[in-house]
């Protein structure tokens, strides 16, 4: 029997949930060959093998609360099962879970910033400088010697101009015209937190 998960943009795969094993097959309609890191959501833990049999390594991770919380979510699934997957152009592979009871799961960790610093981040052509608030300050162009740098940066919006559509001067601003009420921005926050 085949089905469809639907809903796995919100973390649910019900036909799934509790099996102890099941078959997963992930299809490429693009005419490009991809790789892909597939989100499975799942009850338990499980190895997977391949379309060669050979096990592939997955990291299991929980899914967080305000996934588990959307409205209309009747997943009882509490992790995801992440694995990356090369597929073929117009192609697919099909993959093997097992419910194993001897995985072990990674304890969570914690992330703290203690403070920000400057930072560049660079290639072969170009050298990206941010300040310590993380500011764009200079992008250098390092096959020229071409530098551009910015002094003011920031997070603006528009407010929409409110016509009623009925004719062209009171047509208002929305998805596919862009009719500010005013010229001038407006920042989205004051302060960086």
């Amino acid at each position: 029997t085949q089905f469809l998960c639907q809903f796995s943009n919100i973390s649910e795969c019900l036909p799934i949930e509790g099996q102890d094993s099941f078959t997963l097959t992930i299809w490429n309609p693009t005419i490009q060959p991809i790789e892909h890191v597939v989100r499975v959501p799942v009850t338990q833990k499980y190895s997977i093998r391949n379309p060669t049999g050979a096990i592939i390594p997955a990291d299991l991770i929980p899914i967080s609360e305000p996934i588990k919380n959307i409205p209309g979510r009747t997943s009882t699934a509490q992790y995801e099962l992440l694995f990356r997957t090369p597929l073929p152009a117009l192609g697919f592979n099909t993959y093997y879970f097992e419910a194993r009871t001897d995985v072990t799961m990674e304890k969570k960790s914690t992330t703290r910033v203690i403070h920000n610093e400057a930072c560049t981040l660079q290639n072969q052509y170009l050298r990206v400088e941010f300040d310590a608030q993380g500011n764009l300050n200079k992008i250098t162009n390092l096959d020229k010697n071409f530098s551009v740098s910015f002094s003011a940066q920031g997070f603006y919006w528009y407010a929409a101009f409110q016509g009623n559509n009925s004719r062209p001067e009171f047509q208002s601003s929305g998805a596919y015209l862009f009719r500010p009420f005013t010229p001038n921005p407006l920042p989205v926050s004051s302060s960086r937190n």
